[in-house]
């Protein structure tokens, strides 16, 4: 036995011995971590010889309170802060307790080292998170079906590009769109095959209960049409009185006739004004669809229905003329329009909305004269501007003066939000020349033409083809002033004499100041047979004219 163990043992008393043979509980409640210091004097003084004898612990009764005992504290040492790592930090050898015969070990309390928020300015690193797995897959497929999507908008883009090309001809290039601002009244369904003329033609009279959508069967009439050489005569304003309004409603009501219009695509509606005792009636071109081949009829103010035939038109001033079989009709009366004045009050009788408002009248002033109207003033026409109600379905009716004359055909009007009150019509004075060469021709004299078939170059064909806007020829006529030059269909025409035609209002605008026999200076592009784009070329023509060949 150790000496230590020697001194310890006989220093033991009766109470220690009870302690002792709680070895359980001191092992439990001792946490010192230094041995108790034994004095020296005791040590030498203590008798072996009587030192009571240790025996085996017994087990301490359940009652008992156990004795703790308290170690001597020692200074805590002053803890040493570290910034935190992931390593863990390594496990300090444990100090030996010795309390009675036995030695306990516990192993020293660890101090934690204390945590600290970042800086400011900092935020606290987060650890990403990995995407789900059905998330990723729901993405791959969104993206696989937009991929497929757009390849297929590609596609058909190319596709309609091709076939509009190669398909679908046969309307000639002379037409007027509406001028931007302005919106032709819509009286009649859109004609969906002609693809030369989608912007000048109106998409049916909405307001028409009557208005059909479905395919019909065209039958045109055989009327027999004599040519009038006389034309139309324009009066002067008399010095008599003018008129009550429903006098002069009387006098012209017998003289405006309801025009209902039948397209392959659907049906519509307008006004016309009986022009001659033996059934000449003057409209709008767009009224008749700037077409021929349409099945027209006319409701007189007495109820009595006539077929009709559309002799001519003028897509150019808006103006059409159609004939009625049967002779005794009551013309209206026209008057000089360069009389009026402004302020003047005038008039104006049509359908609005189809036949459930036929016969209609509402009352203005001349608001404006000599306005010009966009493309419709290419060729010098100025129009006569009222606050006199036009709505849908007035289209190629009279605007009258309180004597009951005739001064202009109502056209178009304004629909921009931004106007109220700003309706347009063709004076008469302007409209005679254009109507006395409908009466008696067909056709407008002096204008010209080249002699081609086509359409016009849309955004779409423009991009995917990567060509310039303009008008693409589909079919060259055998007169054509194209014949023996190096132009070919799918030629695309840009300009003329320098003047850019990106569009077909503007092609025919550009020529509408050259007479028949003019030679011009055509700008074409010829699209590549490989790929996208081309090369320019011009060429020097002959105007043909034209004697109503581009209205067939």
């Amino acid at each position: 036995m150790l000496d230590y163990e020697k001194e310890l043992e006989n220093e033991l008393t009766p109470e220690d011995t009870a302690t002792a043979e709680q070895p359980e509980q001191t092992e439990k409640t001792a946490k010192a971590d230094v041995t108790p210091e034994i004095p020296e004097a005791e040590a030498d003084t203590a008798d072996a010889d009587k030192a009571p004898e240790i025996s085996e612990p017994a087990e301490a009764p359940v009652d008992a309170a156990p004795v703790i005992e308290t170690p001597v504290q020692q200074p805590a040492a002053e803890p040493v802060y570290t910034v935190p790592t992931n390593e863990v930090p390594a496990q300090q050898p444990a100090a030996p307790v010795q309390d009675g015969p036995t030695a306990y070990y516990y192993a020293p309390p660890q101090y934690a080292a204390p945590q600290y928020a970042p800086p400011y300015g900092y935020p606290p690193v987060q650890r990403k998170k990995k995407m789900p797995v059905g998330l990723k897959v729901l993405i791959i497929v969104m993206c696989i079906l937009f991929g497929i999507a757009l390849f297929g908008f590609i596609g058909y883009g190319a596709y309609s590009a091709v076939t509009n090309l190669v398909s679908g001809f046969g309307e000639q290039f002379d037409i007027i769109s509406p001028p931007d601002g302005f919106e032709m009244l819509p009286d009649q369904g859109k004609d969906k095959e002609d693809k030369g003329n989608k912007d000048d033609k109106d998409s049916g009279d909405k307001n028409n209960d009557s208005a059909d959508t479905g395919t019909n069967e065209i039958v045109v009439p055989d009327i027999d049409v004599v040519p009038n050489t006389e034309g139309i005569s324009l009066h002067d304003t008399p010095n008599t009185p003018e008129m009550d309004i429903s006098d002069v409603y009387d006098k012209v009501i017998r003289s405006t006739v309801l025009v209902l219009v039948t397209a392959e695509n659907g049906n519509g509606s307008g006004t016309g004004i009986i022009a001659t005792e033996d059934g000449y009636i003057i409209t709008n071109s767009h009224v008749v669809l700037n077409r021929r081949n349409v099945q027209v009829e006319v409701k007189m103010d007495d109820g009595s229905l006539h077929d009709a035939v559309v002799v001519g038109f003028d897509k150019t001033t808006d103006l059409a003329v159609l004939k009625i079989e049967g002779s005794g009709y009551t013309p209206a009366e026209f008057a000089d329009s360069d009389n009026l004045r402004m302020g003047q009050w005038v008039i104006a009788i049509g359908n609005p909305g189809g036949e459930q408002f036929s016969g209609s009248i509402t009352r203005g002033v001349i608001s404006g004269l000599n306005r010009s109207v966009g493309s419709y003033s290419s060729n010098g026409m100025t129009y006569i501007q009222t606050d006199a109600a036009i709505n849908p379905g007035n289209s190629g009716g009279p605007l009258v003066n309180l004597h009951g004359q005739v001064v202009g055909i109502n056209s178009a009007k304004i629909v921009s939000d931004q106007y109220e009150g700003m309706g347009f019509a063709i004076p008469t004075t302007g409209a005679k020349t254009i109507i006395d060469d409908l009466l008696a021709g067909g056709y407008v004299q002096g204008r010209v033409r080249f002699g081609i078939r086509g359409t016009e170059i849309n955004a779409m064909q423009a991009y995917t083809s990567q060509v310039p806007y303009g008008f693409m020829i589909s079919e060259i006529d055998p007169d054509s002033c194209f014949v023996g030059t190096e132009v070919e269909p799918y030629d695309i025409i840009t300009a003329v004499d320098g003047v850019e035609t990106p569009t077909l209002d503007a092609l025919s605008n550009a020529l509408l100041s050259y007479a028949p026999g003019d030679t011009a200076t055509v700008t074409l592009f010829r699209p590549s047979e490989t790929g996208p784009g081309g090369e320019e070329f011009t060429v020097e023509v002959e105007l043909l004219a034209d004697l109503g060949e581009t209205q067939n």
